[in-house]
Formats: C-alpha cells, sequence, structure tokens
C-alpha cells in the first residue's frame, strides 16, 4: 500500500474503496479478508486521511515466530513442493541460512 501510495495517492484511495466495497458485498457469506504487512494498514491509511475506509476491518498482531516455528515452517513449506513433485530436502544449514536472509533476529 505505501508504495501504491507514492505512485498515486488517488489509486490508493480507490483501491481502498473498492477493498471495502468488496467486504461489504460479501459480509453475509464465510469470507475472510486478510491483509498484512510491517508497518501497519492503519498507520498507512491514516497518512492518506482515510481511517473510514478501513473501520471495519479488526487489527490482529501476531509476535515474530520463534526460531524452532521458523525452521518448521519452511518444513511444512517443502512438504507443499513435495506434493507437487518438487522432490528438495534442505539441510539445517540451508535453512538458518534462509532465516539470516530474512533477517530473522529472535
Amino acid at each position: 500500500m505505501l508504495n501504491l501510495i507514492k505512485i498515486s495517492p488517488d489509486e490508493a484511495i480507490h483501491f481502498l474503496q473498492l477493498n471495502r466495497n468488496l467486504r461489504q458485498i460479501h459480509s453475509e457469506v464465510n469470507l475472510q479478508f486478510v491483509y498484512t504487512g510491517s508497518i501497519g494498514l492503519g498507520n498507512v491509511v491514516k497518512k492518506l486521511g482515510q481511517l473510514d475506509l478501513i473501520n471495519d476491518l479488526t487489527r490482529v498482531e501476531i509476535p515474530p515466530l520463534t526460531k524452532p516455528e521458523a525452521l518448521m515452517l519452511i518444513d511444512r513449506l517443502v512438504l507443499g513442493l513435495h506434493e507437487e513433485g518438487i522432490d528438495i530436502e534442505p539441510k539445517a544449514k540451508t535453512k538458518n541460512y534462509l532465516l539470516g536472509r530474512l533477517q530473522y533476529t529472535a
């Protein structure tokens, strides 16, 4: 969203309006929209002065994964690749390298 605001604040507002319309149209269906980001959607939308376009959202903070959780996530993602016929089995050294590249800090 922040990149969209930098390019065109009007387009960012239009995007937010369309998303709000979608959420309202589908409010009676068992459907959830999940927006993620490191900065926080509220902080970005506040810069636009358009908090009313997200006031129907519930904020849920998710703490960073612990190292064992992050390693387990990698294992589970690899299992998904196996289901697609991609047979890889990363070693512990590779997983730790990946976490380092992702700037895992816990």
